[in-house]
């Protein structure tokens, strides 16, 4: 009796946990092939595995991703999913929901995915909270509000974290059914804090919290939502309720919150203190993150010399950050701060962006200053003055060729503060192509040639276009502006390390600023801002660029907007040459690469002031914009050809003709697509 019941004791074993340490082995093997980045190894371990697991289909998965085979990816990532892997459910609802991954499309299915997250809500494991997210991501799309409120509610009985952040928020606004209190929302946000696994939900809870507690004092002073702070506010000790909400903002910190936190406890907890340097550090932090409150208080640092040096350059950095992001304040003092290196300078471009913004503030209500008068009865009367009245009534840009200076406002500055019509509504197409590459070099300031109008906005449009309609990671887009011949050097290095190390499926390069040719005619050179056109040692021999650009794995595309013959810009002139005279020896690409150039080497390449672009890059912009970047290189090419030909006769009087080289195993250039 005992060796029998040995025996089935054995037979069990063998029957139920052997293949279980099988598969355990297989998968640790698969997921060290996988780690040195051996997919196909990998996927051929699985094959001839005699167990066959949720895991193990769920690697085999992400090496058909690193792979690019999408399809066979769904293929496992389902067979994954039937099993019951909480991961893979997740993967595949957010598959479904998307429409697919990185270079794979397909057809969104909501419902699906509907049905997958909430059959991952209903599992008591890790992934409920990030389920709950996504259902009341896609309720909220739907305008069902019922449904968000019926599944919050839900949640709490769960303690799911985000369940009691979203509760909270509703408090706080009186929305998704339920009443303002902001009692209830401060406890709401501590439970959230107390329960969530998301690092992010903690973090913003944390961040509303500490504004809430704040809100509580009752010190009298105004509080601005848009910057969640007081205003006028003097330094003052500290209130106990800001000491809590200071150790908030820490904690939201320590959780990756940082936006808004940092820059909350810079504002409460250490410019009261006048630490500047701890507050600019975290003022720092929370402007690296997009905070446009932040990104003005760092150009308010430097334009007023606050525990650094006084540097309105440095300030208009911080400032234009600010503008882009909607901040109208931030304009009036990228005027007044471009209308002092304008002073400085005697720079007609730098009074061009002053007016600019003047005019742009104007308009969102900014002014300069306010004038008080009383009249004969005592009362006072305000009056806000326009910020580029002072600069009308020196005389600049022409004022005095106009009677009033509603007159010069509506003529001349409303002209400059126009936006190009490619540099708005620019196509966001959300795509992520991981794999490909850019490089885009912007030299307008030089310092011993004339400066190049526009090359700054070129390469800024470029970049956005490349993120937003090509759809490249803004982390693999690398843009230089006024670059030493060191840093193209260091530049175009990087650029060859990435395509030396096979992660790259495309490369893009850009330039715009000054070309200029060998006397012996054989090459052609990119002028770097410090180098001077007479001396070929200073500038960058294009034909070493593309050799180290240049791939027979990659394709590359080369678009240069410079020119190697012009001269200078005469007054009354509306047009700006971009390189200096002599004919080079055209550029020979190899591998599979084409280069675009803004026109043929014994023309000028001019500027389009009317666009504030290069007549060159103006068009290829214009071109990408309207096809949203789905365009073949033959169509490309052609559109941008005629277009920057017939409207340089048009404006210039003189030809401009873009020209194009292509490498000769590059078969079918065409018809191969941009993207």
């Amino acid at each position: 009796m005992k060796r029998k019941i040995y025996i089935l004791t054995i037979i069990f074993v063998s029957f139920f946990f052997i293949p279980k340490l099988y598969a355990q082995t297989d998968i640790q093997q698969i997921e060290s092939l996988f780690n040195m980045g051996k997919y196909e190894e990998a996927i051929v371990i699985s094959e001839h595995s005699k167990s066959q697991t949720g895991k193990m289909h769920f690697l085999v998965y992400k090496c058909y991703c690193k792979l690019n085979k999408y399809a066979n990816a769904k293929e496992y990532l389902i067979k994954s999913a039937n099993t019951g892997l909480s991961q893979a459910l997740y993967e595949l609802g957010k598959w479904y929901l998307d429409g697919g991954m990185d270079e794979y499309y397909e057809k969104s299915d909501t419902i699906k995915a509907e049905e997958i997250f909430k059959r991952l809500f209903s599992k008591d494991d890790s992934f409920k909270e990030q389920s709950l997210y996504e259902i009341l991501n896609i309720y909220e799309d739907k305008g069902d509000k019922l449904k968000e409120k019926t599944y919050i509610e839900k949640a709490i009985t769960k303690n799911i974290g985000y369940a009691f952040f979203v509760k909270a928020i509703s408090n706080e606004n009186g929305e998704r059914g339920y009443e303002y209190d902001e009692e209830v929302a401060i406890r709401n946000y501590e439970l959230a804090i107390k329960y969530s696994e998301l690092e992010w939900v903690k973090g913003e809870a944390c961040t509303r919290l500490g504004i809430l507690k704040c809100k509580k004092q009752e010190l009298g002073w105004a509080w601005s939502w848009k910057t969640a702070s007081w205003l006028n506010r003097d330094i003052q000790p500290q209130n106990v309720l800001e000491q809590d909400a200071a150790k908030l903002w820490k904690e939201a910190i320590s959780h990756g919150e940082r936006r808004r936190a940092p820059y909350l406890l810079a504002i409460h907890q250490y410019e009261t203190i006048e630490n500047y340097s701890k507050a600019m550090s975290l003022f720092r932090l929370s402007a690296d993150n997009g905070y446009s409150p932040a990104q003005c208080k760092m150009g308010k640092y430097f334009e007023e010399g606050t525990f650094v040096a006084q540097d309105f350059q440095e300030a208009t950095k911080w400032y234009t950050l600010a503008a882009n992001n909607g901040d109208g304040e931030a304009e009036l003092h990228l005027g007044l701060c471009y209308e002092q290196l304008y002073r400085k300078s005697n720079d007609e471009r730098m009074l061009k962006s002053a007016l600019k913004y003047f005019y742009r503030a104007d308009k969102h209500g900014y002014a300069r200053k306010v004038i008080e008068k009383k009249d004969k009865d005592g009362y006072t009367t305000m009056k806000l003055v326009h910020p580029a009245l002072p600069l009308y009534e020196e005389g600049v840009l022409n004022s005095n060729e106009y009677n009033k200076f509603e007159e010069w406002n509506d003529k001349v500055l409303a002209s400059l503060a126009i936006d190009s019509d490619v540099d708005i509504d620019i196509p966001k197409l959300g795509s992520n192509d991981k794999y490909s590459y850019a490089l885009i070099i912007a030299n307008e300031n030089y310092l011993y040639e004339e400066y190049v109008p526009y090359a700054e906005n070129d390469g800024v449009s470029i970049s956005k276009y490349l993120q937003w309609c090509i759809g490249l990671p803004e982390d693999n887009i690398h843009i230089v502006k006024d670059a030493s011949l060191n840093k193209m050097r260091w530049e175009i290095d990087w650029l060859n390390q990435i395509i030396n190390s096979g992660l790259a499926k495309r490369i893009y390069f850009y330039y715009v600023g000054h070309g200029m040719p060998a006397e012996n005619q054989q090459t052609s050179y990119l002028l770097p801002v410090d180098g001077y056109a007479k001396n070929i040692s200073t500038g960058f021999d294009i034909n070493d660029i593309v050799k180290k650009i240049e791939s027979e794995t990659a394709t590359t595309y080369c678009f240069i907007d410079a020119c190697f013959s012009g001269g200078k810009r005469k007054e009354g002139m509306l047009v700006q040459s971009r390189g200096v005279a002599i004919k080079p020896k055209d550029t020979e690409p190899e591998g599979k690469t084409i280069m675009i150039m803004a026109c043929q080497n014994d023309e000028s390449a001019y500027a389009y002031d009317d666009k504030k672009h290069g007549l060159f890059t103006y068009f290829l912009l214009k071109e990408l914009k309207n096809s949203m970047g789905n365009i073949c290189l033959g169509n490309l090419y052609e559109s941008v050809m005629k277009n920057v030909k017939q409207t340089s006769l048009q404006i210039n009087h003189k030809q401009q003709t873009p020209n194009v080289f292509v490498s000769k195993s590059f078969d079918n250039w065409k018809s191969h697509k941009l993207k």
